[in-house]
């Protein structure tokens, strides 16, 4: 049998994956530990990436800098508002081909959950 490393694509095309199940922010001592590592797979890293960057991208800017962004440059870029949410989020808000996208519906979701949130109720 053919000895597999970590991150290594197998046949199947499946990447074998570590995680940490106590972030090593919180618990620099557990980095290192390997009784808190978990098997994981490259999808679910990749969604709790998307979390993160939607959630800090949410903080950086609101939606009324967002809409004054595109009112300064919107007509010299020749961008309509859709346009300047997918590159800002990276999936349009009322894409008809969500199926065609990785990850747009649940980007989405995401989205609504966080507009419905005060900026100020996350620390």
């Amino acid at each position: 049998m053919e000895e597999k490393k970590v991150g290594e694509k197998n046949k199947d095309n499946y990447d074998l994956e570590m995680d940490h199940y106590y972030p090593k922010a919180d618990y620099p001592y557990l980095a290192i530990s390997i009784f808190n590592l978990v098997p994981s797979c490259p999808t679910c890293n990749g969604i709790k990436e998307e979390i993160r960057d939607l959630y800090f991208k949410h903080k950086l800017l609101s939606q009324s800098q967002r809409d004054e962004t595109l009112s300064q440059f919107g007509n010299s870029l020749g961008i309509t508002p859709e346009q300047m949410e997918e590159v800002y989020y990276g999936a349009r808000k009322e894409d008809k081909h969500k199926h065609k996208r990785p990850l747009s519906k649940f980007i989405n979701d995401i989205r609504d959950f966080l507009d419905d949130k005060d900026q100020d109720d996350f620390e």
